[in-house]
This record gives C-alpha cells, sequence and structure tokens, in this order.
C-alpha cells in the first residue's frame, strides 16, 4: 500500500523514491503514468476497470483527472521512454497475462473453471 505526499485529488498521492517522485492511486502501486498509458493506448476506463477490479471507479477516474490536470508533464513521462517502464510494470505484475504485444488481461485464478 502506498502512502505519500497528498495531492489535490483524494485518491492520489505522490511517492517519494530513489527514481523520482511518482503519481499513484493511493492504497496500491498503480502509477497514474500506467493508467494514463493505457488510456492513450486505447483502453477504455471499463477495460481498465476489468484489468484492475480492485480499483474502484471513482479511483480510476480521479486518477485520469490528475492525468488531465499534469497532463503535460506525465505525457513528457510517457514519450521519455516510460512506456517501456509501464509495459515493464505490466509484465512483471503476477496477476496480468499479456494476451498479445501490448494487451493485457487480469490472469484468472487457479481453479476458477473460467
Amino acid at each position: 500500500m502506498a502512502t505519500g505526499i497528498r495531492t489535490e485529488h483524494p485518491h492520489i498521492v505522490v511517492a517519494r523514491g530513489a527514481g523520482g517522485d511518482q503519481a499513484i492511486v493511493k492504497g496500491t502501486r498503480l502509477s497514474v503514468v500506467l493508467l494514463a498509458s493505457l488510456l492513450n493506448r486505447g483502453e477504455t476506463p471499463d477495460g481498465i476497470l476489468s484489468l484492475y477490479p480492485n480499483l474502484s471507479p471513482g479511483a480510476l477516474y480521479d486518477a485520469l483527472s490528475y492525468y488531465f490536470d499534469h497532463k503535460e508533464e506525465i505525457d513528457r513521462e510517457i514519450q521519455a521512454g516510460d512506456l517501456d517502464r509501464v509495459l515493464g510494470e505490466l509484465r512483471s505484475d503476477p496477476g496480468m497475462v499479456e494476451v498479445g504485444p501490448g494487451r493485457f488481461r487480469r490472469r484468472k485464478p487457479f481453479g476458477s473453471g473460467a
């Protein structure tokens, strides 16, 4: 669970780390950069929520609001090669499966029969 510096967005905190400051969804490790990258790659909010079922709609829309409030800065992060970092985050998430290049879905629990 992430804690950090509060922002004007109730679901977003800025976590200080060795790699620099990172805006994340409070109580998760989901970065605003990751969620913005998914949106920019064509994922819908409903699609993002299906990838992260523990993410509330309010937290997602607050993260997207934070993104649009800080769009220039976050877009610079994405264009500076952070997309590779975002894809790395998704690929290292044990709950995700890459079903195609850059396309992910939530891994089904073992024994779910689905």
